[in-house]
């Protein structure tokens, strides 16, 4: 397999970007055009952080996909009102991007994420129905609410500030009842929820009525790829 660290400009983020992709070996490559999964990273991470699984890196062989992930900022995936447009980024240009770049086809594209990455990947899912035919969650930080609360009221929240929240939320009011707010509205197409036992997973697994699977990330993907 191949791992490939590059740079490119975005429209999106009025700036470059960094990202990472994985490949499966050349002779899975010649088949044709492969299924892709786009994946976000945690805030206070960047795209290296799924190098740290070897599980990943095998997945790619196995499976034959491509695993591509950007660089998402602070932003939980949401279009800054002043600012980068993360959400459209990571939904729509980056994956155009990606298929120009990479013999990936996005008639076959899957979405996930870790911690906020995984919040945004639902999110983003949500808005872009049809888009993408499934969505992995894995130990997500699905309540900005919450945590928007907790900041105001002095406490400290791990890999989260004050400024983050109001660059990609506005005001904590604005959250519940939105787009925005994960435990309001259906789930989206194809979600897949899973990682530790956390109460905030179980909370949205029964709000949307779906399992928590167990696992790694890599064997949740692979059990559902």
């Amino acid at each position: 397999m191949a791992i490939i660290q590059w740079n490119a400009l975005s429209t999106s983020l009025f700036d470059s970007f960094e990202a990472l992709t994985m490949l499966p070996d050349a002779e899975r490559m010649t088949a044709g055009r492969m299924p892709v999964l786009y994946l976000l990273h945690d805030n206070g991470e960047n795209a290296l952080q799924f190098l740290r699984s070897r599980e990943l890196e095998a997945l790619c062989g196995e499976k034959g996909i491509a695993i591509c992930c950007p660089w998402i900022s602070h932003s939980f995936g949401i279009d800054y009102r002043w600012g980068g447009k993360f959400g459209h980024f990571a939904a729509v240009e980056f994956p155009g991007i990606c298929e120009n770049l990479f013999a990936v086809d996005n008639s076959r594209a899957m979405i996930g994420g870790v911690g906020t990455g995984a919040y945004a990947a639902c999110v983003l899912a949500r808005e872009n129905p049809g888009r993408f035919r499934k969505v992995f969650a894995f130990d997500g930080r699905y309540d900005p609410a919450a945590a928007y609360q907790r900041l105001l009221a002095g406490e400290q929240v791990e890999g989260l500030t004050l400024p983050m929240m109001e660059a990609a939320f506005g005001s904590a009011d604005s959250i519940p009842g939105s787009g925005k707010d994960l435990f309001s509205g259906i789930a989206p197409e194809g979600i897949v929820l899973g990682g530790a036992d956390s109460g905030e997973t179980h909370r949205l697994a029964d709000t949307w009525g779906v399992p928590v699977h167990d696992g790694t990330l890599a064997r949740v993907i692979a059990a559902e790829c």
